[in-house]
């Protein structure tokens, strides 16, 4: 089974004050995946955290929404 982190914005946040979802999608042979929330609203120090925690775990890979959550989460505000 793969593992996946979904990174994406959170409908409430604004521009100034961006915080992120992030769900674990779990993806079976067929094709089939699960999503569970990982952490819902929180800010950049503490997803990154949840996604350190959940890659040691699973051994997850990382994807992104949109680009504008990827440039954010790398280090861009």
């Amino acid at each position: 089974m793969d593992y996946e982190l979904r990174l994406s914005k959170n409908v409430s946040s604004s521009k100034s004050d961006i915080s992120l979802d992030i769900n674990l999608i779990s993806w079976d042979k067929r094709g089939g995946g699960m999503t569970m929330a990982r952490g819902f609203g929180v800010d950049k120090q503490e997803a990154k955290a949840i996604v350190k925690k959940q890659q040691r775990l699973y051994g997850a890979y990382v994807s992104y929404a949109t680009p504008d959550v990827e440039k954010f989460y790398q280090g861009g505000d």
